[in-house]
């Protein structure tokens, strides 16, 4: 499994890179490439990949645009019927996209609801900078565990 880091100062302060850095470092895998990070005005994400190369496709966290980022560990079991159901929204070559992309444009196209549509094992935190939202969903198993903390001002999630 790989990891996953998400930050949400709720009180407005920009996210810090140095302050992802530290919570993801216990998280680190021995062997693995360099966490990766995006930073966005007050939200962050890092991605702690399992294996030691990385497709250039599915380099995360993610992005379908500037206001829509994702860290997504797992697998989706209903590419195909997503692929079907979001054709019009994904791009020349709908069966090339990770996972990630994947989820992404489910969320852009279902909202609030799009884990409902997801089928497999999988964690991932989704920053919607628009919204100034970060949403965090898991498998309905728990396979992909999911751990949170909310205070009045952050939101961590790994």
């Amino acid at each position: 499994m790989s990891r996953i880091v998400a930050l949400l100062n709720r009180d407005g302060r920009p996210a810090d890179a140095g302050t992802l850095r530290r919570l993801v470092a216990p998280l680190r895998i021995p062997g693995s490439a360099e966490a990766r990070f995006r930073v966005a005005g007050n939200a962050g994400l890092a991605y702690q990949c399992l294996r030691a190369s990385v497709a250039p496709d599915d380099i995360q966290p993610a992005a379908l645009d500037p206001g829509l980022s994702i860290c997504f560990d797992g697998r989706l079991d209903n590419r195909e019927e997503l692929i079907r159901d979001l054709r019009a929204d994904l791009g020349p070559e709908p069966t090339d996209l990770p996972d990630s992309q994947l989820v992404l444009a489910c969320y852009r196209r279902f909202g609030d609801l799009f884990a409902a549509k997801l089928n497999g094992d999988y964690a991932l935190a989704l920053f919607d900078m628009a919204r100034q939202q970060m949403a965090l969903a898991r498998d309905v198993m728990g396979v992909r565990p999911l751990y949170f903390l909310a205070s009045r001002d952050t939101l961590v999630a790994a």
